[in-house]
């Protein structure tokens, strides 16, 4: 099959997937405590590409002298000869470049970035030696040498780069695709309000509140009373206080920036706020409301911002920015669609016009 038919119609499918994205940002533009997403995208594996009728047998090996840089735990590998592998979902992936750490299993992998630049162990693909193996580290000190070996402990355990036959003259992959949904966290603009239990946080961090048993964290902040008297969300959440749900003797009371509760010059609850160390371990569940990926994983901190009472955060969609995002997906979705098109057209003059045998 020709390969730009796969590259042109993977590329159609992730722009679909990323109009979508967009479109859901701009419906939710005027939505309080909202945080947009955004699409990441990566190629599919790369192959090895080979030459036709050339020799099978492996060459020397020569990829000694690679190019290793080293920041805290997170090493970046290059080299010219041979080529590092990536177990993924998809199959191996061949590559000349690679950036990895240990993740939190103990195997050598892939990493992201997330929205603050944080790094996220925990979504990445793993690393494989030469024979085809995980790299199992646990705790142990690890390093790379310039041949590309793991020493753990000081010992050679793995040899990273695989040596390839001489009819390889490189890699090529099969088009894009969509890697994940992220969430981009950042604060959204302050707008005052003239109502008591409208409450906001300046700086990181989510409210806690309660649907049925289960732990969520927003930003919404626009509460109100229940008829028992209990602080909830707009959609009926118990929102979390010191020792479990708030209950307020009426919608008179204040919010110090502490997000302690006064009511006559007493403190009467304070404000459940959590901050996250790795903000990537949140899951979104409707638009509004997060959950961690994995009790196992989430890290929280203290909270270091401030609570502003009679404050609603508005969402962080900047309109125009999707807008203008929007008009280019959609002209990369048409480029790809006239080159399926330009394709198919040739394909249809060879089949039917270049194979004709004319008497």
């Amino acid at each position: 099959m020709v390969r730009g038919l796969y590259i042109a119609g993977t590329n159609m499918l992730t722009s679909m997937k990323e109009i979508n994205v967009i479109g859901n940002n701009l419906a939710n533009a005027n939505t309080i405590g909202y945080k947009k997403d955004d699409l990441t995208v990566e190629s599919f594996n790369d192959i090895f590409l080979t030459r036709s009728n050339g020799s099978d047998a492996y060459m020397e090996s020569k990829h000694g002298n690679i190019e290793i840089e080293k920041n805290d735990d997170k090493y970046s590998l290059s080299t010219v000869n041979g080529f590092f592998r990536i177990m993924t979902e998809d199959g191996i992936s061949n590559n000349k470049d690679v950036k990895f750490s240990v993740d939190n299993d103990g195997y050598l992998s892939t990493y992201y970035l997330n929205q603050d630049r944080s790094y996220n162990d925990n979504l990445g693909n793993r690393i494989i030696d030469t024979t085809g193996n995980e790299i199992y580290i646990g705790a142990n000190e690890y390093e790379i040498n310039e041949m590309g070996q793991v020493l753990i402990n000081g010992a050679i355990q793995n040899d990273l780069v695989k040596d390839v036959a001489k009819n390889i003259i490189g890699t090529i992959n099969s088009g894009v695709k969509e890697t994940r949904v992220y969430v981009d966290h950042s604060q959204g603009q302050m707008k005052m309000t003239d109502k008591t239990l409208d409450v906001a946080l300046s700086g990181s961090g989510y409210f806690e509140v309660m649907s049925g048993d289960r732990v969520m964290y927003t930003r919404k902040g626009n509460f109100t009373l229940n008829d028992k008297n209990e602080l909830v969300t707009p959609e009926g959440f118990h929102v979390q206080g010191i020792n479990g749900n708030i209950t307020l003797p009426d919608y008179l009371v204040g919010i110090n920036e502490f997000g302690e509760i006064i009511k006559s010059s007493e403190i009467i609850d304070k404000l459940k706020v959590v901050d996250f160390k790795n903000i990537g371990d949140l899951r979104k569940v409707g638009d509004t409301y997060f959950i961690p990926v994995s009790n196992n994983t989430v890290k929280t901190k203290e909270f270091e911002g401030s609570v502003l009472q009679r404050y609603l955060e508005n969402s962080n969609v900047d309109s125009i920015s999707e807008m203008i995002k929007l008009i280019n997906v959609n002209k990369n979705y048409e480029s790809s669609q006239k080159m399926i098109s330009t394709i198919d057209k040739t394909l249809d003059k060879v089949i039917n016009e270049v194979g004709i045998v004319r008497g």
